[in-house]
């Protein structure tokens, strides 16, 4: 994107408040993963993550290391439109696991029926923590690929879609134009962000 996506301002709110104001009541400990000088300003603790440059695994690790209970909720910053009513229903879920993963499907373009694990949109248990640490060792930094070691329960689209009828809450703003087609949602051009990861 070229920017700091978090600082992003959609609809008066930055991308990082659109995301704690989701969370809040959702969850008792939240806590940004990225120690930088502008995100003090949210009244939510800061932590630097422990893992430069392992990207999305080392922030999930991070948020691990860091948490007061067995089992710590993980968004990402740059998910506009994230489900409250989804992320209570994922909170409320039983424990019977090491990681709770939606599994949306790729609908568009050549790579549809694809399952899609939505790693930055799950629930991670503290018996992850040692596995990721040792992918990042490793140097293999995909989060799926991490997690083949740990008990990962699966929500499928079909769940999710109960909670989040058009799987919004997977939005996210990687790119130029996924960013516009967020921003013509909130401007009522579009009732759908249609673009997926």
């Amino acid at each position: 994107m070229g920017s700091d996506k978090a600082l992003l301002t959609l609809a008066g709110r930055t991308l990082l408040e659109r995301a704690i104001a989701s969370l809040a009541g959702v969850v008792d400990d939240l806590t940004i993963v990225g120690d930088r000088e502008a995100y003090h300003r949210f009244g939510v603790p800061v932590i630097a993550d422990a893992f430069p440059g392992a990207g999305a695994l080392g922030g999930i690790a991070t948020a691990l290391q860091h948490a007061r209970h067995e089992f710590a909720l993980v968004v990402a910053c740059d998910m506009p439109f994230l489900s409250r009513g989804l992320l209570e229903a994922m909170a409320g879920q039983p424990r019977d696991y090491d990681a709770l993963v939606p599994v949306t499907i790729e609908a568009q373009s050549s790579k549809a029926g694809r399952r899609i694990y939505e790693t930055l949109h799950a629930i991670y248990g503290r018996g992850c923590l040692a596995p990721l640490e040792r992918r990042i060792a490793d140097g293999e930094l995909k989060v799926v690929t991490a997690l083949a070691g740990v008990k990962v329960r699966e929500l499928s689209e079909e769940w999710l879609r109960n909670y989040d009828p058009e799987l919004q809450s997977f939005v996210n703003t990687n790119r130029p134009e996924e960013w516009a087609a967020a921003l013509a949602r909130i401007r009522g051009e579009t009732s759908t962000v249609e673009v997926r990861e």
